[in-house]
C-alpha cells in the first residue's frame, strides 16, 4: 500500500474548504439566488373588480386625462435671438416632469431642458438662436409630446417673449 504524504491530505482538504466558502459566498451574492423562507401564495378572496376611469381629485394629473399645446415666439437680443416657449396641459398636470427641446440650423446654447409644470400645469422657458430658419421645439409631459414649428425669418417674433 502506498503512503500519501499528510501534507497533500492537508492541501486537498484546504482547497475543498476554500471551494465550498467561496460557492457559498458566489450563491449569497446573486440577485435571483433562491431563499429558504417560502414566499406566499395569494389566494383570490372576492371578485377582481375592473379598473375605473379617474375621477374627483388628483385625475387631472392621470396621463389618460390630458393635452399639451405648445406655443412660442421670439425676440432679437444682441446678435442672437430668443426662442421663449410655453407649455400648458390642459387639464392641468400639476408639478409633472416635462423635457423639452429644439431642433433647427443655428442654436447657440442647449438644445435641451427639463423645466417641468408648475401648480397651474404650465412650463415657461427660453432657447437661443444665431441665425434665422426654420425651427422645431417639442416638449413632452407624461409620455405625450406637443410641437410647435417656428419659421423665424425677421427680428421679433409675432408676440414678445414676456
Amino acid at each position: 500500500m502506498t503512503r500519501v504524504p499528510t501534507a497533500t491530505i492537508v492541501f486537498a482538504a484546504v482547497v475543498a474548504v476554500f471551494s465550498i466558502v467561496a460557492l457559498v459566498l458566489i450563491a449569497a451574492s446573486q440577485p435571483n439566488a433562491p431563499t429558504a423562507t417560502p414566499r406566499p401564495t395569494a389566494v383570490a378572496t372576492g371578485p377582481t373588480l375592473a379598473p375605473r376611469t379617474p375621477s374627483g381629485p388628483g385625475a387631472a394629473n392621470s396621463p389618460a386625462n390630458f393635452i399639451p399645446a405648445l406655443d412660442a415666439s421670439w425676440n432679437q437680443a444682441g446678435s442672437a435671438t430668443i426662442v421663449c416657449w410655453v407649455l400648458t396641459t390642459t387639464p392641468p398636470q400639476r408639478s409633472a416632469p416635462a423635457a423639452e427641446k429644439i431642433e433647427g440650423p443655428g442654436i447657440a446654447g442647449p438644445a435641451e431642458s427639463s423645466i417641468g409644470t408648475d401648480t397651474q400645469g404650465t412650463a415657461k422657458g427660453a432657447f437661443v438662436v444665431n441665425q434665422q430658419g426654420t425651427y422645431t421645439l417639442s416638449a413632452t409631459v407624461g409620455g405625450r409630446t406637443a410641437t410647435k414649428v417656428l419659421a423665424i425669418r425677421s427680428a421679433r417674433g409675432p408676440r414678445p417673449c414676456g
